[in-house]
């Protein structure tokens, strides 16, 4: 290297650090319960601060990204705290052991700045009502292990997060006389993680959590409520809305007054909630679990379970909006005293991969879908759950004008009702019969081993699947079978049904009917039941239909290429997810599932 360029590198290095002498360096601050010997700029504890203000107020004047160091012991405050480019935090590292108070005089904290930072102490008391934000506000910066408790503000009464980062809190026992008793969260820089929000009230929603258009992971929103008895509220433990995501977290034993709705969430349009767990929670009217309004939300991936209420939707209840999907989640052991024990669904939805188990409700205890046109089940498990109310009936699901239930399993589902109708497995039901236009179509599903419970001719009908005043009614290349009822224990149709490809066999009744019961227009197309009569055509046969233990056709089966072409079987799938089609024949077989030829082929040429 020559000397000349040398003699540069050493010329720029001497003005680098020239520069670096100009700016000011961080220092350390330190505050202490009593020092009679206190003086600016508190840089050691002989010289610390009494008074946090004081020394917070010194470290943002540097600007350079200064820590405060508070000791352990207890600090009243009288004006909240403002922390631009600093870092305040407990000396010790343990939570517990500062504590700064706000006497319920005041805010506690105020972050301001991206590079601010409160850390390792408690806030208590911390009030600002009617304005926002009563232990901590803040739009930019970092809170992490700290406490918020016993405050009180109009929104965000332990905290206000408008932007920044809030990590491994405890957020507990606050009140909000509106919104977000725990932390009321909004903006997309906003991220709430790994904290438990714990025990807070809000007058309106979001007990726990009311967030917007942010991030809120891996935290605990637990024992959480809301106050006002209204339907248009609720949210006990978080409300989400505008764009919010709620990912990994666990949602439970939060609660809503008799008339509110979602004691677990709302979620008020646009938003997401992912690998979620939300068990326990209680509301006295609708939505236990999940309350869906307001455009499209998504639910995926979660565990909804044990939850409770007291009319509809003990486990999600969906209404207002289009469009919602609800995805790879478990329902389970969910209770309504009235209907839709897992999932009530009055606006058009879809329900996909879905496994909608051990659910109990008055009628529809797994599913009740309500007036919707494009409502979609679809490639769901609902079993296990019991209708127990005193009419109607739908043990596994209820389906009511309109939609389409496809590629799913209902089995095991019971109705105990002794007053009337049934449908241990499937009700399918017109409510405007008969002027109603809407098609309601049950297709390539499994109904087996269901029970509709009945000692007379009044209930007990069709212990697969009930058909009840719906002439658009759509049974295409379903296996009813292993079913038992009082009458129709296969299935019951009563003015409606038209029934295609679909193997009705080896069900039980106590009275009459073992496989199928019709009055009215009912027609049986292409199908194997026993007996057969005039309401089936010629394509249809009462021969047994040769399948296994799980109803899979087995080789020389009467169901095999018997079905009846229609054009939405180009390119589908069965139950299994085989192509429904025969590639040499083009031919489709009766049933929920396609032949699988086993053996060797032969090309001959």
């Amino acid at each position: 290297m020559s000397k000349k360029i040398i003699g540069k590198l050493a010329g720029v290095a001497l003005s680098l650090a020239g520069l670096a002498s100009t700016l000011p360096a961080q220092v350390t601050h330190y505050v202490r319960p009593e020092n009679p010997d206190g003086a600016p700029p508190f840089t050691n504890w002989v010289t610390a601060a009494t008074n946090i203000i004081e020394a917070v107020a010194v470290a943002n004047a540097n600007n350079a990204g200064d820590t405060v160091l508070i000791s352990n012991g207890v600090y009243a405050l009288t004006n909240n705290v403002i922390i631009q480019n600093s870092i305040v935090r407990g000396v010790s590292g343990d939570r517990t052991a500062v504590t700064v108070d706000g006497l319920e005089l005041t805010r506690c904290f105020q972050l301001t700045h991206a590079n601010a930072v409160l850390s390792d102490l408690t806030v208590s008391n911390g009030v600002f009502n009617p304005g926002n934000g009563g232990g901590a506000y803040m739009t930019g910066g970092t809170i992490t292990n700290c406490i918020f408790s016993n405050g009180g503000a109009n929104r965000g009464a332990g905290v206000y997060l408008n932007s920044g980062l809030m990590t491994d809190c405890l957020v507990v026992s606050n009140t909000a006389g509106n919104e977000g008793g725990g932390v009321y969260i909004i903006g997309s820089s906003a991220v709430l993680r790994g904290s438990t929000i714990l025990g807070n009230t809000a007058y309106y929603s979001g007990g726990g959590v009311f967030a917007t258009n942010c991030l809120v992971t891996n935290c605990l929103v637990a024992g959480n409520g809301t106050i006002y008895n209204n339907g248009n509220y609720g949210a006990g433990g978080a409300a989400l809305g505008g764009l919010a995501k709620l990912a990994n977290c666990v949602i439970s034993n939060n609660w809503a007054p008799s008339s509110a709705r979602g004691a677990g969430m709302t979620m008020l349009g646009n938003a997401t909630a992912s690998w979620c767990h939300v068990v326990g929670n209680t509301n006295a009217n609708t939505g236990g679990g999940i309350f869906l309004r307001s455009e499209y939300n998504l639910v995926e991936h979660c565990v909804v379970a044990a939850n409770v209420a007291s009319t509809i939707g003990g486990g999600i209840y969906v209404i207002g909006g289009t469009n919602h999907l609800i995805r790879g989640c478990t329902i389970q052991g969910n209770t309504s005293l009235a209907h839709g024990g897992g999932i009530y669904a009055q606006v058009d939805c879809t329900i996909s991969n879905c496994l909608v188990t051990g659910n109990r409700g008055g009628y529809g205890a797994g599913i009740y879908t309500a007036i919707g046109t494009n409502m979609l089940v679809t490639h769901s498990t609902i079993s296990s759950n019991m209708a127990f109310g005193t009419a109607y009936g739908g043990g596994g699901m209820w389906v009511m004008d309109g939609g389409t239930v496809s590629h799913c399993v209902i089995r095991d589902n019971q109705t105990t009702n002794t007053a009337s109708y049934g449908g241990g497995g499937i009700y399918l039901y017109n409510v405007s019969w008969p002027s109603g236009s809407n098609t309601t179509i049950l297709r390539n599903c499994l109904i087996a081993g269901n029970v509709a419970d009945g000692t007379s001719g009044g209930h007990g009908q069709g212990g697969g699947l009930f058909v009840y005043n719906s002439p658009r009614a759509q049974v295409q290349n379903c296996t009813i079978a292993g079913n038992d009822g009082y009458i129709g224990g296969g299935i019951n149709c009563q003015n409606g049904g038209m029934i295609e490809n679909t193997i009705v066999f080896d069900n039980t009744a106590s009275m009459v009917n073992s496989n199928w019961y019709v009055t009215g227009s009912t027609t049986f197309t292409n199908c194997c039941a026993a007996p057969i009569s005039a309401a089936f055509n010629a394509a249809s046969t009462d021969l047994p239909p040769g399948y296994d233990a799980n109803y899979r056709l087995l080789r020389g089966s009467p169901c095999v290429n018997a079905g009846l072409y229609r054009n939405w079987m180009d390119h589908a799938a069965d139950l299994d997810g085989r192509l429904r089609l025969d590639r040499l024949t083009g031919l489709v077989d009766m049933g929920a599932y396609e032949y699988v030829f086993s053996g060797t082929m032969f090309n001959v040429r």
